[in-house]
């Protein structure tokens, strides 16, 4: 989106959109590195979208049963105390054209602020757009 966000925001290093495998994944290492990120997930727990029916099955080759691979991935969540913070569906993403930074609006809305964005949302939320840039708009 290309207008700014304003007001105070929770400023980090890095801020990752979704706890699925790749958010957790980067967390636990960008951790393990000692930097500084948030990870944001819309749902209840880590790796929602491999609760319910719309869920890749082991049979169709894409990951494990689902039950199995989200029950692991709450437990790598819970277990290496990633700063997550669920229940927080994102609304609004831009970068700002001075700084460059990054600016988040979430559902309750609560600002952040990054010089890192990460879109590690899942394949099935296609709907929140990447931010505009103005070398992508100039094409």
């Amino acid at each position: 989106m290309s207008e700014d966000l304003a007001g105070p925001a929770c400023e980090f290093e890095t801020l990752i959109i979704g706890a699925g495998p790749a958010g957790l994944r980067l967390g636990d290492r960008l951790q393990r590195a000692g930097r500084d990120f948030i990870i944001l997930e819309a749902g209840e727990s880590a790796a929602s979208l491999f609760e319910g029916s719309s869920a890749p099955r082991a049979g169709e080759g894409f990951a494990p049963a689902e039950d199995a691979f989200g029950t692991d991935l709450r437990e790598l969540a819970r277990r290496c105390d990633l700063n997550i913070l669920y229940d927080t569906a994102v609304l609004r993403v831009s970068r700002h054209p001075k700084d460059g930074d990054y600016r988040v609006e979430d559902a309750h809305g609560n600002l952040y602020r990054a010089k890192r964005l990460v879109m590690a949302h899942g394949v099935t939320q296609c709907e929140l757009p990447a931010p505009a840039t103005a070398a992508s708009m100039a094409n």
